[in-house]
């Protein structure tokens, strides 16, 4: 496998991850209201995850993206 295929499949890997990563906050959270409705544990939930998920965008961007700039 070339260097640039390499990089270009992994690079569609980081940003799957990424997506998933973002969008699974939002999803959580529209099951918990349709299980037990609106709350406020719902809410700070709501949240931590969120800071989770950019969390995971600051670290892919910091350990991955940003070394390998020339």
């Amino acid at each position: 496998m070339s260097s640039a295929m390499l990089q270009v499949t992994l690079a569609v890997v980081m940003f799957l991850t990424t997506a998933i990563a973002g969008f699974i906050p939002l999803k959580l959270l529209r099951f918990l209201n349709k299980k037990h409705g609106a709350d406020k544990k719902h809410g700070k939930w709501l949240s931590l995850l969120s800071c989770f998920s950019g969390g995971v965008f600051m670290g892919t961007c910091f350990l991955d993206i940003i070394p390998h700039i020339k």
